[in-house]
């Protein structure tokens, strides 16, 4: 069927318009936890989120990355708190970030995702014998 085309009434076997089923509303901590999972699943990324006593998670941490969003009008502007492990390139970092943020967030939420800055807050060496994400998974 068509966008255009007139539905046919419930129980005849054809899906109704989206819009005559009802409406969608999420909160700002849902476009947030999603982001920050996204997040979290980029090689090299840990939280800045301080744990027990004041310290910081390691790379491999539990916590996830920091993620602030405003949703207005069916569009989101992320800011994103991330820590790196070092050594990386931060800019490289930062575009992987934002891209795979735009394309996840948009893909699972069907928010279109305008805006994401990228704010690195720490830089920790990787711990001896740590392994990536991408590691782990192989």
């Amino acid at each position: 069927m068509s966008a255009s085309t007139p539905t046919t009434g419930v129980g005849s076997g054809q899906a109704d318009e989206p819009r005559a089923r009802g409406t969608l509303t999420l909160s700002d901590g849902v476009v947030e936890k999603i982001a920050s999972q996204v997040v979290d699943e980029v090689s090299e990324t840990y939280s800045t989120s301080r744990g027990l006593l004041g310290w910081r998670e390691r790379v491999g941490g539990r916590t996830r990355p920091t993620v602030e969003v405003d949703l207005h009008s069916g569009f989101a502007d992320l800011r994103v708190t991330v820590g790196l492990a070092y050594p990386v390139s931060l800019r490289s970092a930062a575009d992987t970030i934002r891209d795979r943020v735009q394309q996840r967030v948009t893909a699972l939420t069907g928010v279109q995702v305008r805006r994401v800055d990228v704010r690195i807050d720490g830089l920790q060496p990787a711990p001896a014998g740590a392994r990536t994400r991408k590691e782990r998974l192989r």
